[in-house]
């Protein structure tokens, strides 16, 4: 009996930590960012139910994957913050996907860096 009780607390104490659902980051975000040359560089996602989209508000002649929009899947959400997989590879053959692991700082804002060092942050609109 106490085996079940105690089970049963690590498991509501573990839905607690949580305390978010995918559906709590539905909405359309603004992602601000440093391009690989420095030039500030913007983007949109939209959310829904852990799917969504993205695309950078920019082209570039020489970079068909620039502006292109992407489907994206949430995972790992928790109190802290997501991973989040950019699928370009699903949107153009030959893009490269990206994980962007954006950490909360409060209800309207994430932030995170990528690997190469850059800052990036995300703003619900």
């Amino acid at each position: 009996m106490v085996r079940i009780l105690v089970a049963a607390g690590i498991a509501l104490m573990g839905g607690a930590a949580v305390g978010q659902s995918l559906s709590s980051l539905d909405g359309v975000w603004l992602a601000r960012f440093p391009g690989p040359q420095g030039l500030p560089r913007e983007a949109k996602l939209t959310l829904s139910g852990g799917t969504g989209s993205y695309q950078l508000l920019a082209k570039n002649r020489d970079d068909p994957c620039l502006g292109v929009q992407a489907p994206v899947v949430v995972s790992n959400l928790t109190v802290e913050g997501f991973d989040l997989q950019i699928q370009m590879s699903k949107a153009l053959n030959g893009c490269r996907d990206a994980f962007w692991k954006p950490r909360r700082v409060d209800d309207r804002n994430y932030e995170g860096v990528f690997p190469d060092g850059r800052r990036f942050v995300i703003t619900r609109q």
